[in-house]
């Protein structure tokens, strides 16, 4: 989604590895390759994105489609030991 250059500057500082992309002389963060990174840290590596965009799924909650004027939206997130 899109930020300003300060968050840019940032995640930068994290790592350069598609954290974020430049378009259009605009700054997107990359919060599916954010949220995968820290997966595989803590040793997550088997796991499934459903490519689900809040924002453009009008039966999803949106804080910026929506203006604020929301619900609220839970993730249950459980590690399998084998």
């Amino acid at each position: 989604y899109e930020v300003g250059g300060e968050l840019i500057e940032s995640f930068s500082k994290i790592s350069s590895t598609g954290f974020y992309y430049i378009k259009d002389g605009r700054y997107y963060l990359n919060l599916r390759e954010i949220i995968k990174n820290k997966f595989i840290k803590y040793g997550i590596n088997s796991f499934e994105d459903l490519f689900y965009c809040s924002f453009c799924k009008s039966y999803l909650y949106s804080f910026r489609r929506d203006n604020g004027i929301t619900g609220r939206m839970l993730s249950i997130l459980g590690k399998r030991y084998d």
